[in-house]
């Protein structure tokens, strides 16, 4: 399974970090994904696309195949 392939990391700084769980621990992403805190990560069961929440209030659904935000919106 994909969770046990990979590791997601969400920084306080903002980057959204994927790495591939082998002896290198090769980083596939690095991306500024929000200002402020990532908070939360939430990954797609396939693999193919995550939720993150950040301290900017927004709430954005990530393409994982691309790296690209797909959908931002902001939180009340």
């Amino acid at each position: 399974p994909f969770s046990t392939t990979h590791l997601f990391v969400g920084t306080s700084l903002g980057q959204l970090l994927c790495y591939r769980n082998n002896r290198l621990f090769d980083c596939l992403l690095d991306t500024q994904a929000h200002k402020g805190k990532v908070l939360s990560i939430s990954v797609h069961p396939s693999g193919k696309a995550a939720l993150t929440t950040g301290d900017d209030r927004k709430l954005k659904l990530w393409n994982l195949t691309t790296g690209a935000c797909d959908f931002s919106t902001r939180m009340r």
